[in-house]
């Protein structure tokens, strides 16, 4: 008991220093307000989790800072507590001494055995332990209530026993024989049992021979920290990489090879693991002593509890992975070079397939017969929706797909430019959800949907001054692409069968929907409609599709 409070009074000194709440009191010179502000949050903690009572008294006895304990141990709401007189959670019988334990404590520390008054309960035997914080002028005391309740039973609990070995010693005087024989085997048994436990001992100390065999074995370092997370062990490969001595590498000793850099980060990602338990899990640089290098480790700590589930300590791991590190870094220079060889590439191709829908619009405009000169227009437009696919690559962060949505939008605006006419008005009206395609499915769709909205232009408004073409794309959630371009013109024939024309736009059509093992639906009445229905490969694939 006696330990406990000298413990108690140095946690409860601590507070001096904390950050507690501000309390206004009266006094004979005027109201003055005392603060407990600037203490570590630790101390705190402590003082409200002890076992003891704990208070702190202004220098007439007010008190200014209870914890729940003491609250507990009056039998009185802890909001009740501070602000009041300290003598009234005492017996009346104890005032006196109370003020006699202030006056004491003015001159030293002071102690003494009082009665808490209990509130209606019964009362409560305590140990009261002050002592004077001492400043430029007096602070006040900082008070322990230890209880004695369980401390009073077993004295009494004690007498009685004592009262019982008497008589029991006076019965037993005749059996001292007998007494002695049973001493002596409980003497044979208690050898025995030293020595099972000196057997125990010398098995744990080669459990731990072998374990740190083990760890020493290991081609990394190994370490290990307290439940607080204090380090307090290495294995010999850290001080052999580190240059440090064992005193060195303890406690925050490691945290002095740790690279500038990666310093806050460590300390924040320690102290996580730390409030939390959750493994221990962050790469950082290593200073290596034999040349000053830092090197990229791998550090992995577990935290070990007992069969209650209650902390134990750290055991934690230190992986040289500066080669794998470069690898990567390499790797990642290589596929940044690729990317912009690949943009390059598709630039080209675009560059390429634009000088030839020029060379082709120069020679169309080189022809005087018109139906040559619309064959020509054709084979321009269809050269420009695959170079449209190019360049919408080479302009995107990435290189493996193709916004469709944003491609078609495109694309027809380009090609309601391409065939404007002054007699016929036609209005384009786009529903586009954003759909990402593969280059292999990307460029065979893009020639079909140029094929059908060209077919569109050049034969579905014929004879009217204005019109309506329209174009919808959405992806289904089995992945199934529906793409949609309809018009409210003239309509198919109703004789001509579209996979049977002998027009190279609609065989094309039929082709590239073979293509893309899409299927094709077209409706008649008001116009045409065509859906074409495809499901396109994983965008993580080449992107080449099959020929149907």
């Amino acid at each position: 008991m006696e330990a406990r409070l000298a413990e108690a009074e140095d946690t409860l000194r601590a507070i001096r220093n904390g950050e507690v709440d501000a309390l206004m009191v009266a006094r004979p010179e005027g109201d003055q307000v005392y603060t407990l502000q600037g203490a570590e949050t630790t101390y705190r903690l402590l003082v409200e989790e002890m076992n003891e009572g704990a208070l702190l008294l202004s220098p007439e006895g007010t008190v200014l800072y209870s914890n729940a304990r003491f609250a507990a141990l009056a039998n009185v709401a802890l909001e009740r507590v501070t602000g009041s007189r300290w003598e009234r959670f005492f017996v009346p019988a104890d005032h006196g001494r109370l003020q006699g334990l202030l006056a004491a404590a003015g001159a030293g520390d002071a102690r003494e055995e009082l009665d808490l008054d209990g509130q209606g309960g019964p009362p409560r035997p305590v140990a009261v332990s002050l002592r004077a914080m001492r400043g430029d002028r007096p602070q006040g005391f900082s008070v322990v209530v230890a209880d004695l309740t369980g401390q009073k039973a077993a004295e009494a609990a004690l007498r009685e026993a004592n009262e019982a070995l008497e008589l029991r010693v006076a019965e037993r005087t005749a059996q001292l024989t007998r007494t002695n024989e049973l001493l002596l085997a409980e003497m044979a048994e208690r050898e025995r049992t030293d020595e099972e436990l000196r057997r125990q001992r010398a098995s744990l100390r080669q459990s731990e021979a072998r374990y740190r065999d083990l760890a020493e074995s290991v081609p990394a370092m190994v370490w290990a920290a307290d439940a607080r997370g204090v380090t307090v062990n290495h294995t010999s490969r850290w001080y052999e990489y580190t240059g440090q001595t064992a005193e060195q590498a303890c406690g925050e000793g490691w945290r002095e090879v740790v690279h500038p850099d990666d310093a806050q980060r460590v300390g924040d990602r320690w102290g996580q693991s730390l409030r939390t338990g959750e493994d221990y899990a962050i790469e950082y640089r290593i200073r290596r002593a034999i040349d000053g290098a830092y090197r990229w480790h791998s550090v992995r700590a577990t935290l070990r509890k007992d069969e209650g589930g209650a902390p134990q300590g750290w055991f934690g791991i230190c992986i040289d992975i500066e080669e794998r590190r470069q690898t990567e870094e390499r790797f990642q220079v290589s596929l940044r070079e690729k990317e912009v060889l690949l943009k390059e590439v598709h630039h080209r191709v675009k560059n390429n397939l634009q000088v030839i829908a020029s060379l082709v619009d120069l020679q169309a405009d080189a022809l005087q017969e018109p139906a040559l000169r619309g064959v020509f227009a054709e084979m321009r437009d269809r050269v420009r929706s695959m170079a449209l696919v190019h360049e919408k690559l080479y302009q995107s962060e990435n290189l493996a797909r193709v916004e469709f949505a944003d491609y078609t939008r495109s694309l027809l605006t380009y090609l309601a430019r391409a065939h404007r006419s002054a007699e016929t008005r036609v209005r384009l009206e786009l529903k586009l959800e954003p759909v990402s395609l593969a280059v292999g499915a990307a460029v065979p769709c893009g020639l079909l949907l140029s094929e059908l909205v060209t077919n569109a232009f050049k034969h579905g408004f014929r004879g009217r001054s204005e019109g309506k073409l329209a174009a919808g794309l959405r992806q289904d959630a089995d992945g199934r692409v529906r793409l949609r371009v309809s018009d409210d013109g003239v309509g198919l024939p109703a004789d001509v069968d579209w996979r049977q024309s002998r027009s190279l736009g609609l065989r094309l059509v039929h082709l590239l929907s073979r293509q893309l093992d899409a299927a094709v639906e077209v409706r008649q009445g008001g116009g045409t409609d065509f859906l074409i229905t495809f499901k396109p490969p994983p965008l993580g694939d080449s992107g080449e599709t099959q020929h149907g």
